[in-house]
């Protein structure tokens, strides 16, 4: 923990990312933002979809980004990380290189699960403890 520390004091969004860490663990999620922007792109996902991961590198320490993708096109649903707001996004960017762990079916219960964290905003990029 104390490299981890270290290394997170050269981050930018330290403070951001530190007051993650002593609330409590649900999803809090932007009601706003989930029901006007995000929410209509879950149609956007076909039948099949894939858990997928990236290997990143954030300030010399590697990790695994995961992230759930349509099979057909580059739709995803993503904890992700916009400057110093933290959140689930859901897009079409291109992923780049990565892999698929498991292909599964988009059933209704998944899909109440990909609503249920769209807008999330609890989560901790350093210690990796989104869905």
């Amino acid at each position: 923990l104390i490299l981890l520390d270290s290394l997170l004091q050269e981050m930018a969004t330290y403070e951001d990312e530190k007051t993650s860490w002593g609330v409590s663990h649900r999803l809090n999620v932007n009601q706003q933002r989930s029901e006007q922007h995000l929410l209509p792109l879950l149609d956007k996902f076909g039948a099949t979809l894939l858990l997928c991961y990236a290997n990143k590198n954030l300030y010399g320490c590697d990790y695994e980004h995961w992230f759930v993708k349509d099979k057909q096109s580059d739709w995803k649903i993503e904890f992700s990380q916009n400057n110093t707001v933290f959140h689930v996004n859901v897009d079409c960017n291109p992923v780049g290189e990565h892999w698929t762990r498991q292909e599964f079916a988009m059933t209704s219960e998944v899909k109440e699960r990909m609503k249920k964290v769209c807008g999330a905003t609890n989560y901790s990029l350093a210690l990796r403890n989104c869905e």
